[in-house]
């Protein structure tokens, strides 16, 4: 079996509380724990609640946010310390889009500016440069009257085609999308979707994707991962955690989509909202919320457990079935 492209093992990201006024305030984790991988031409897909520490992920492995904990492999080559020279490689090969293009693009440069920029900046020349463009406009539905304009000048969505086209430019590794639509219409994410669905056949490039949206989950997706409070709940390929949820926040996520064919089950609402990160609950994080909650969720954390090959899950309901059957206790949350 070929090498991942990316391999994340026991990953873990500290911030350290300020909003003591005396002394250095307590660590908490933003993420912690967390193990994937991902293969060369993977679409990996984050969903998660707001500050369930999706951006937190990417940002470390970007090199943005230093990890405390765990390591990662690139090619084969471990990185235990964070931009040492390993993660440093990483880095080079990594191009992110964020979630809002206008604030990610110069308000002093044309947009052709702003996509000639990456190439420039690793010295090719103005003709390759040129070629390279060319075919970038072609790639993303721009024209090229439009890079001549600044971004205040563009709408939203064309603004988010020359993030992608940037993005592209340099051939990346890993690509790194940061919620691409949500600073979008309705009818600007479908384009969006079915362009990021077709660079995706054009450009061999591993993406790793953070997203509230099922739609663009549903169509480029290959992994999906589900994160809760910073820890990895569960992670599965598409068609599993589409049509076979085993974690019951999974099911509450795809619950609250409007996407038409994500759920076809009742509708679940979890009431009440997320703890702090710096007073996580004993036991199963999930279980204050959980409409499946049972005893043993309240004493113990779950263990991985593997339900097939590539779909894995923290939940006792699938490890210790008969103790988790011998008493349910009603959620305090639902009751």
């Amino acid at each position: 079996m070929p090498e991942p492209l990316i391999r994340i093992e026991n990953l873990g990201v500290a911030f350290r509380d300020r909003s003591s006024r005396f002394g250095r305030g307590s660590l908490f984790w933003g993420v912690r724990q967390i193990c994937f991988s991902l293969e060369k031409g993977d679409s990996f897909c984050l969903i998660g609640e707001s500050g369930s520490g999706k951006s937190t992920l990417a940002l470390a492995l970007a090199g943005f946010l230093p990890f405390q904990e765990g390591c990662m492999t690139f090619k084969g080559k471990k990185i235990v310390k964070p931009r040492d020279n390993a993660h440093k490689a990483l880095i080079k090969q990594i191009q992110m889009v964020f979630q809002d293009p206008i604030q990610a693009l110069s308000p002093f440069r044309t947009l052709g500016q702003s996509m000639e920029e990456p190439l420039a900046a690793r010295g090719i020349c103005k003709k390759e440069r040129d070629v390279i463009l060319a075919r970038l406009i072609r790639d993303t539905g721009l024209t090229q009257d439009l890079l001549d304009r600044k971004p205040f000048q563009a709408s939203g969505g064309q603004n988010q085609r020359v993030c992608i086209a940037r993005s592209l430019s340099t051939r990346p590794d890993l690509l790194i999308l940061d919620e691409p639509l949500t600073a979008l219409d309705s009818l600007t994410k479908n384009r969006i979707t079915r362009l990021l669905s077709q660079i995706k056949k054009k450009y061999p490039v591993t993406s790793f994707i953070i997203t509230h949206d099922m739609a663009l989950v549903k169509a480029i997706a290959t992994r999906v991962g589900v994160i809760y409070l910073g820890r990895m709940l569960e992670t599965a390929t598409r068609q599993e955690i589409l049509s076979e949820p085993a974690h019951p926040y999974t099911r509450a996520l795809l619950s609250a989509s409007f996407t038409p064919g994500i759920w076809k089950g009742e509708r679940l609402v979890l009431k009440g909202d997320a703890p702090s990160a710096m007073n996580l609950p004993r036991g199963c994080i999930f279980h204050p919320r959980c409409p499946e909650s049972a005893t043993i969720c309240q004493k113990q954390p779950p263990p991985q457990a593997k339900i097939s090959p590539g779909h894995t899950v923290f939940c006792h309901m699938y490890t210790t079935a008969s103790e988790y059957n011998k008493e349910k206790v009603s959620c305090p949350a639902l009751s």
